[in-house]
């Protein structure tokens, strides 16, 4: 038997109903589960690697604040609600770059504890996991 694993990294409160619906329907539609990878409470002002914004944010515009918790997506919410294919996985907590950083065990805890609690203030209380990028931490001098 061959398994394929569905995972949509970096879905967060800008994320568009529509580009989910259009990419994961066929899916959806076949009972095939989709992984989404949430930031819990993103920040509109991360940039990736080489200095540019992420292209994530692509559905910022210039009044968007700088967080935005997934909970403030009300037709995004009821979107993922709405169909159960859709399986969340907390991708960090703000998705800032090198955002788990820290010598501080706690300073790691709390970050983790702010996005589950972000996510499961709308009842994704299945999002058990975490997925971290491989930019979380600086790598060693």
């Amino acid at each position: 038997m061959r398994y394929v694993i569905l995972r949509d990294d970096d879905t967060n409160a800008l994320t568009p109903v529509e580009c989910l619906e259009q990419l994961y329907r066929p899916f959806l539609d076949r009972g095939l589960p989709v992984n989404l990878a949430a930031i819990p409470n993103v920040r509109t002002d991360t940039l990736s690697t080489d200095g540019a914004l992420e292209k994530y944010l692509f559905a910022k515009r210039a009044d968007t604040p700088l967080e935005v918790p997934i909970a403030n997506s009300g037709e995004l919410v009821r979107y993922l609600h709405e169909n159960p294919g859709f399986h969340l996985l907390q991708h960090g907590c703000d998705h800032s770059l090198f955002e788990f950083d820290s010598n501080q065990g706690i300073d790691i805890d709390n970050r983790l504890d702010q996005g589950a609690a972000a996510l499961m203030r709308r009842d994704f209380a299945t999002a058990k996991h975490l997925l971290l990028r491989t930019t979380d931490s600086r790598p060693s001098a």
